[in-house]
């Protein structure tokens, strides 16, 4: 998540402004001291002006075997 801020030319305070998230909760976020609920994942996903499918392609989602499983990596989320 850092990374895709960092991208966009976002600073902590920035980025919060635009997600409604404190610039604090973000960088715990980013240092992986806090895991973000879906509802938050989707605030930084239409912050950064990123799309549903464009983010889970490339964080690698898979669909197997009627099953979804999500492996979110560097958005440290996983869903089974």
């Amino acid at each position: 998540m850092k990374e895709k801020r960092e991208g966009l030319r976002l600073s902590l305070r920035d980025a919060s402004k635009l997600s409604g998230v404190s610039h604090t909760h973000i960088r715990d976020i980013e240092d992986s001291r806090s895991i973000p609920s879906f509802e938050m994942v989707m605030k930084f996903l239409s912050a950064y002006g990123v799309e549903i499918k464009a983010f889970l392609r490339e964080t690698g989602y898979q669909y197997l075997t009627g099953c979804p499983r999500m492996h979110l990596h560097g958005w440290h989320y996983t869903v089974y």
